[in-house]
């Protein structure tokens, strides 16, 4: 029964710490295409990058979130990388809908 609950234990903690590897590299590709996009300097592509690890755990560790609650998180962290970004590059940014596609899922 011990090894049985052990196992267990063992199996969730490793899905949990590679699910969380994915959202780390998901971030990196996409804060790397934004600032090669944008031509950030590293200041502006830290924070991007802290933004993106962030919103992806958000929703990785609620799996089960209806659309609307989806929603608000992109728009909590949409309003982040605004106050991160200055007007010309978020608008920028927002025309290029391939990256907003990447940014949000």
């Amino acid at each position: 029964m011990k090894k049985l609950l052990l196992a267990l234990v063992f199996i969730f903690s490793v899905s949990f710490a590679s699910n969380a590897q994915e959202s780390d590299v998901k971030a990196k590709e996409t804060t790397y295409k934004i600032k090669e996009y944008l031509s950030l300097d590293d200041t502006k592509t830290q924070a991007v990058y802290e933004i993106l690890v962030h919103k992806n755990k958000t929703v990785a560790t609620e799996p089960n979130l209806d659309e609307e609650r989806k929603i608000l998180i992109r728009r909590k962290f949409d309003k982040k990388l605004e106050s991160v970004l200055s007007e010309a590059e978020y608008k920028k940014l927002k025309a290029n809908k391939t990256l907003c596609f990447e940014i949000e899922n």
